[in-house]
């Protein structure tokens, strides 16, 4: 269809909006033009200068990781600053230049600065603008050199950063723990949220891994003006490159500082009586409350060597060395526990009345089961043994027959109720189950049903038992405290900066085992006479001029069968093929409240390598707690 043309009354009548239009377009670009007079004729020098300093910079200001205290309020971890050497990429000419000036600086090798220079011309887009660290925690003379030539190293700056500092080295490190550098799977699976950043450390062990959240801090921030150098500029400057109203700096909130329950004197005191011994563990948990007092393995590892990255070379040594100082054997290591089983048999038997407390059972060294021999350790026999004096003397023979009679369920019953075969609940990494076997398991494992041989080698703590150092402190705990099983933990409690308790853990009873009185005062009788009469296996271990009794018993673990080689002077053993040395002790008897596990790896003998670390654990608690101390002293 046609369009008809506009006439001409109607072309006229536009004429005097289309000269508006034109004179509102000229006002726009007069203004414009006035402008851009005003910026570059005008005020051009001005904005010159400022085009020079046009980088804005959001500075970290890292948080300091929380203290950690003993009970009494002694420092265990601390941090310490630590210079650290950065370069910013987008501010680099020339990277061979800087790189070659860094290199007789940072004391770099040929290796070092090449790869520090690559690593600066790889950065692109916004990974220009993130520092590249050249070398960490440089010395005083270092430092020094590199602040007074600042002005010549173009993306050149210092940053001061909390690092950690284990002011006892490998005082309770497995304890303690260590830090490792996050990775790039940790910070997809912890969220843009956290506030992490690559490069930042993380617990990896110990306490530093499950108090993390706590430890950790919230880094602040600082807005920092540079020139095209990357060089600080004055802050008054800030005012007009920073929108107003934007905040400047937020400061950062450091990690609480945490309170654990281990003493540092009882801690010194069990490195100190563990003396030589290569390998091995101890726990003391409070026998009332499972607050733990002293926590070690050994051999053990310096957390600083992790502090800020562990180098190759290190990790290779600590993952090379035979001894594994990286386990942690107290709570992780599963060892069979030999003797100190006893008295979970003990408890089994007479708590199920496959006998009495008076019953006498006739050891005449050796114990025939079928066409089966099983030996006393005592050839010659013990004669006839009750209760208490079957466990003063850790006679085999009496605990063979209770082993026979009780059978795989009852034993294995009791030993879980007391504890054993499940984590304990420790708020620690890597803790093991060790294995309480069973009917079932061994059909599983084994491939063929449970024969009665098993019960008796499983009564004395041989055969498939295999038990952790914590596990043993807390079920004797168990049993001198009448029945009730108590959660180990190492935290008391967290403070906020203002000093006040931000959070606190509380004993936890996790159940209620049922021992009856009568039971356990026999069971409690015999370990008593364990160390305090003539006979006992660790006897001549007592604590002599004190007014309180230690109750306890030995454990002698066979690593391999060494024939008539056992028969042989200590010395002549091969060090890897000696027995493993037990003792746990419980004191004081009148109202116990420590009890100390210790297993030494190949130490021989329960009563002259293990009992002794205990005795002396206990004597140091007793002059701690309760002001007791040996008459002798």
């Amino acid at each position: 269809m046609a369009v008809p043309l506009k006439s001409s009354t109607e072309i006229s009548d536009f004429r005097p909006r289309l000269k508006w239009i034109f004179a509102i377009a000229a006002a726009g670009f007069a203004v414009l033009i006035f402008r851009l007079f005003d910026l570059q004729a005008l005020q051009g020098e001005h904005f010159l200068q400022l085009s020079k300093r046009n980088f804005v910079r959001k500075q970290e200001i890292p948080a300091t990781r929380g203290v950690i205290l003993d009970r009494k309020g002694r420092v265990l971890v601390d941090n310490r600053p630590s210079y650290d050497i950065r370069i910013t990429p987008a501010f680099v000419d020339n990277p061979t230049a800087l790189v070659k000036k860094l290199k007789p600086l940072l004391d770099m090798s040929k290796i070092q600065a090449t790869d520090l220079g690559k690593k600066i011309i790889a950065a692109r887009g916004l990974m220009r603008f993130r520092p590249i660290t050249a070398k960490r925690d440089v010395g005083m003379k270092c430092l020094a050199e590199i602040r007074v030539r600042l002005n010549e190293l173009d993306g050149v700056d210092v940053m001061v950063r909390p690092v950690r500092e284990y002011i006892h080295g490998t005082f309770a490190a497995h304890l303690l723990g260590t830090l490792g550098e996050i990775n790039s799977r940790e910070l997809k699976r912890l969220g843009s949220d956290s506030g992490y950043k690559q490069g930042d450390m993380i617990g990896r062990r110990g306490v530093e891994k499950t108090y993390e959240s706590l430890l950790k801090g919230k880094d602040g921030f600082e807005l920092i003006v540079t020139d095209s150098k990357g060089r600080k500029q004055p802050d008054s400057l800030a005012k007009e490159m920073i929108p107003e109203g934007t905040p400047t700096r937020m400061e950062p909130r450091p990690g609480r500082t945490l309170k654990l329950t281990i003493d540092s004197d009882l801690q010194n005191e069990a490195e100190a009586a563990f003396g030589a011994q290569r390998a091995g563990a101890l726990v003391a948990i409070e026998v009332q409350t499972g607050k733990v007092r002293a926590y070690l393995s050994r051999p053990s590892f310096d957390p600083n060597d992790f502090a800020q990255g562990i180098t190759p070379e290190k990790w290779k040594e600590y993952r090379t060395n035979r001894l594994k100082p990286l386990m942690d054997r107290a709570g992780g290591g599963a060892f069979f526990p030999g003797s100190t089983y006893k008295l979970i048999t003990a408890v089994a038997g007479l708590s199920e009345n496959v006998v009495k407390p008076e019953d006498k059972i006739f050891c005449p060294g050796y114990y025939k089961l079928g066409r089966r021999i099983f030996r006393c350790w005592k050839a010659t026999g013990h004669g006839y043994m009750d209760a208490v004096h079957g466990i003063q003397h850790s006679c085999d023979v009496y605990f063979y027959h209770l082993g026979e009679m009780l059978g795989p369920d009852k034993l294995s019953k009791w030993a879980f109720a007391l504890g054993l075969g499940h984590l304990t609940g420790i708020p620690l990494p890597g803790e093991t189950a060790g294995t309480i076997p069973t009917r079932a398991w061994y059909l599983k494992v084994h491939k063929q049903p449970w024969q009665k041989g098993d019960s008796l080698s499983m009564a004395i703590g041989q055969g498939d038992n295999k038990v952790t150092v914590l596990q043993l402190a807390r079920a004797y705990a168990t049993v001198a405290n009448g029945g009730r099983l108590m959660k180990p933990y190492v935290l008391e409690c967290a403070l906020g900066e203002d000093g006040n308790v931000v959070y606190k853990e509380d004993p936890v009873l996790l159940k209620n085992v049922a021992i009856r009185k009568e039971v356990r005062d026999v069971v409690m009788e015999g370990l008593t006479d364990v160390v305090n009469e003539p006979g006992g296996t660790a006897y001549y271990r007592r604590i002599r001029g004190v007014d309180y009794k230690v109750a306890g018993k030995t454990g002698t673990a066979q690593v391999l069968k060494l024939g008539d080689e056992r028969q042989h002077n200590l010395e002549e053993v091969l060090w890897w093929h000696r027995d493993h040395a037990l003792f746990v002790g419980v004191a004081p008897v009148s109202a116990p409240d420590i009890a100390v596990a210790v297993v030494v790896e190949h130490g021989g003998h329960g009563s002259s390598a293990a009992a002794p670390i205990v005795m002396r654990v206990i004597k140091k608690w007793m002059e701690i707690e309760h002001g007791k101390k040996p008459k002798e002293d």
